[in-house]
This record gives structure tokens, sequence and C-alpha cells, in this order.
């Protein structure tokens, strides 16, 4: 006689074989920050997600599992579990990755500024404006004391740019901020290294004296220019000469 093989080519979705998340605890988490995500029936074989931020599982147990949290972008994250069962249902659960610095290189530099420093951290964006970007995207700011600093590139774990001039003649260190912004405004993270950066009088730049003052609006003349610490560091040096034309009128009469 026939048989009905229909019973055995079904598939069933159980909820007690899924995997629950209920908390995840901190829930704004850097790199290297070490969490513990709570919930119901995780497989000793779970592995744990922060959006695209992977985190290294330590410990697991049926109900808990402790994970250190690796390098991304900031933003607000969805908690994903998954193990021999499947992934988890985690759909309410998010977490907040947020900007960290480690390092600023070199750490102290001339009052004029426009040194290139590097900071080394996690959590930072590649973007540094929202125009044209999508609602989902962040921009990042860098301020270096008050004022901004130009940013030249950046990763999700470096950032190079330019320091602004200190606003002061006064050497002194400064807080070094960065800022990660969704463009959406929906989130907003930042991480401050206090006096990161020093400003000081050893490593700026100073003109003295050129000489001659003046010359031929043709170019071609030689100039010296005296001054203090031209070679700071070994950077490049280079000039640039504004043009500013005195025209001898003759006497009329």
């Amino acid at each position: 006689p026939s048989q009905n093989r229909s019973d055995h080519c079904r598939f069933i979705y159980s909820p007690n074989h899924t995997p629950l998340v209920t908390m995840v605890i901190p829930t704004t988490i850097r790199k290297n920050d070490t969490v513990t995500v709570t919930g119901e029936r995780f497989g000793d074989n779970s592995v744990v997600w922060f959006g695209e931020v992977e985190c290294s599982v330590q410990v697991v147990s049926s109900t808990e599992i402790t994970c250190v949290a690796g390098s991304g972008m900031a933003g607000r994250k969805q908690v994903m579990v998954r193990d021999e069962k499947g992934l988890a249902n985690a759909s309410s659960v998010v977490v907040d990755y947020s900007v960290g610095v480690d390092t600023v290189n070199p750490m102290s530099g001339g009052l004029g500024g426009g040194l290139l420093v590097t900071l080394a951290g996690s959590g930072f964006s590649s973007s540094t404006s929202c125009s044209g970007a999508s609602a989902e995207s962040m921009k990042i700011v860098v301020w270096i004391g008050s004022e901004e600093c130009q940013i030249v590139s950046a990763s999700s774990t470096h950032i190079s740019c330019r320091t602004p001039a200190h606003p002061s003649s006064v050497a002194e260190s400064v807080n070094v901020t960065v800022q990660v912004t969704c463009c959406d405004d929906s989130c907003s993270f930042e991480d401050v290294i206090s006096d990161g950066f020093t400003y000081t009088n050893s490593m700026t730049t100073e003109v003295i004296a050129i000489t001659p003052n003046m010359g031929s609006a043709g170019g071609g003349d030689l100039v010296t220019i005296t001054g203090m610490n031209f070679l700071i560091m070994d950077r490049n040096v280079s000039v640039k000469v504004s043009l500013y034309l005195v025209f001898n009128n003759p006497r009329v009469g």
C-alpha cells in the first residue's frame, strides 16, 4: 500500500527551540568593553553581534553570555545571537556603540596650528558631512580645545586632522574631543581626552624679518626669511608670499 510522506517533509518553528535575548548590560558600550547578554535557551556554540560589530564570546550558559566588544562604527546596534538552533529572538534589544579615543599622536605642537595629528580609537566614522548622505549615516567632528581640527582622512579606527591655530598666545594643554552624530539627529556620541594636546611656544614657528622686504612684481628676487623653529619635527617647510602692489604715482602739475 502507498504511504503518505507529507509528515516527513514538514518543518516546525518552535518557540521552545528559539533562543531569546531579554537584556544587555551595559547598554552603551565601546571597543573592548565586557558585555553581558541575558536571555533563555542559549546554546554552547552561541555567537554574538551588535550590528556589524562582533562580540567575542568568553562564557556561555543557557541564560547568560559574556563577551568582549570588537571594533566598529558608532551608532545604535541591533543585538544578534546565533547558536546551533538559529537566530535568537531579540528584535527589541539594542545597544549604543559609542566612540572611544585611545591615543593622539603627536601630543604637542605650535600655537600657529597646521600640524597633522592622528587619533587612534574606535567607533569613528569615515564621513565628515551629512550633505547628500542617508538618514542612517553618521558624521564626525574633531575639536582641539574649542576649535575644530580639519579632518584630512578618517576610518572607523583612525582620524588624521590638522590642528587649528590656538586662539590664545599663551601655551597650554587643551582637551581633544571626538563627536560622532547621526545625520537624522537620532543619536550623538563623544569621547574626550582631557589635556590631550599641548600648544607650546618652543614648537611655534616665528618669523622675525624678511630681507629684502620689497621686490619686483615679476618675481625672481632672492628673499631671506629669518626666524625661529622652522625645522621642528623635520616638517617640510613651505613659504607663501601674497601679492601686495605699491604704485609710485608721478607728481601732477
